[in-house]
């Protein structure tokens, strides 16, 4: 073929092989995967090359261009440079034992085929690469809900255990509160308070001292609300019993309730105001076995003047 003006201009005489006594031929490749170096006019690879292209690049685009002129793989450069296989080496795959000479046609055609390989594998590749990440993602996400489940276990068997130290600390406070009041009792009255004098006592002052005994143990500063809490629940057990009298529903109380767990039977001196207003524990309830209106509306009344003054 006649040269083109671009390489008249660079006085640049095109080849069709690298070696000079070839025409339409290029030897084999002496083993699979043999350069193309050999295969192209190094003269123009040379001239790509001052244009700031790499010695892969510029031997890759004369080879598939036919090795005619810089203008044509300069245009194939162009067309191409945005392609993720741009800067890999092609290699012409084959045997040279037996195998006659391959024309340029044949050679580029190989070349083609051994690129398109290349690019499927690499593609493969990082389809492969892809799928390890998503596996690694997905068993590192694993190890960090894991983490966090026994750090939530650790955390809540150690809130557990400072429940349990100050669950026995209150107690023991408690403990010493009623030795305490027991003590300044008998230092006033000037005798040993026993269960039996205890009894004796008339309802009206056992709801009081109840009372007392709740205002003083659960004091706003040390179990905020408590106290407040437990006064209204005994006032609503009874306000409902005085509102309705003939209703039994407001006469028995659940023991396993959580609320009466939580604010009655576990603050020292309800159950006292319940069992003076009447209540008696039968079967898993406290049932009102004695009903006296008036003892009750005294309870309420007494309640109230507790209440306003916590």
């Amino acid at each position: 073929s006649q040269p083109n003006q671009a390489t008249q201009d660079m006085d640049i005489e095109p080849e069709n092989n690298a070696n000079p006594g070839t025409e339409n031929t290029v030897e084999p490749p002496a083993e699979e995967g043999q350069s193309i170096s050999g295969m192209v006019n190094q003269s123009l690879v040379q001239t790509l090359k001052e244009m700031g292209f790499s010695t892969t690049v510029c031997e890759k685009s004369l080879f598939l261009t036919g090795n005619n002129s810089v203008e044509s793989a300069f245009e194939w450069i162009n067309e191409h440079q945005n392609d993720a296989d741009f800067e890999e080496e092609l290699r012409i795959v084959g045997q040279a034992q037996n195998r006659p000479k391959l024309s340029k046609e044949e050679a580029q055609r190989k070349a083609r085929e051994l690129q398109e390989e290349l690019k499927r594998k690499r593609i493969q590749k990082e389809k492969e690469e892809e799928l390890q990440r998503e596996k690694d993602r997905i068993r590192s996400t694993r190890e960090l809900a894991e983490a966090k489940r026994k750090f939530e276990e650790q955390e809540s068997k150690r809130a557990t255990e400072q429940y349990l130290r100050e669950k026995k600390k209150t107690e023991d406070e408690l403990k010493k509160m009623h030795e305490l009041l027991k003590k300044d009792k008998e230092a006033r009255t000037g005798k040993k308070a026993t269960e039996d004098a205890a009894s004796a006592k008339p309802p009206q002052e056992k709801m009081a001292s109840a009372i007392k005994t709740v205002k003083t143990l659960y004091p706003n500063f040390r179990n905020p609300g408590v106290a407040a809490q437990t006064l209204n629940t005994l006032k609503a057990y009874i306000t409902n019993i005085v509102s309705n009298p003939e209703e039994e529903k407001f006469q028995r109380i659940r023991i396993e309730n959580k609320a009466f767990q939580d604010r009655i039977a576990k603050v020292s001196g309800a159950i006292v105001f319940l069992k003076a207003a009447g209540f008696e524990e039968e079967s898993g309830f406290y049932v009102l076995k004695n009903r006296n209106l008036e003892l009750l509306q005294e309870g309420i009344r007494m309640l109230d003047d507790a209440i306003v003054t916590i």
